[in-house]
């Protein structure tokens, strides 16, 4: 594993970014159903929140070693963990 999370377009598959910062392999991503971001869970345990306009770094947050995935909820910006 990179540690890495691309996003990808989906008509030509053409590379649009890298979101950097994990230093362990990424478990689980997510995109926001009412933002311009993405969530990636890490084995480092911690959970990423990324602008898709810049792929920078929103929010770090750190969480359970044991918990793997995250979700969105339609009312909250951040993820539930």
């Amino acid at each position: 594993m990179d540690k890495t999370a691309k996003l990808w377009s989906a008509p030509d598959l053409k590379l649009q970014g890298v979101f950097r910062g994990h230093k362990r392999g990424i478990w689980d991503v997510k995109f926001s159903p009412v933002d311009q971001v993405v969530a990636t869970a890490s084995a480092d345990a911690s959970i990423f929140i990324w602008s898709i306009s810049d792929f920078s770094c929103v929010k770090v947050n750190f969480r359970e070693p044991k918990e793997s995935n995250v979700s969105f909820r339609r009312d909250v910006i951040w993820p539930t963990f």
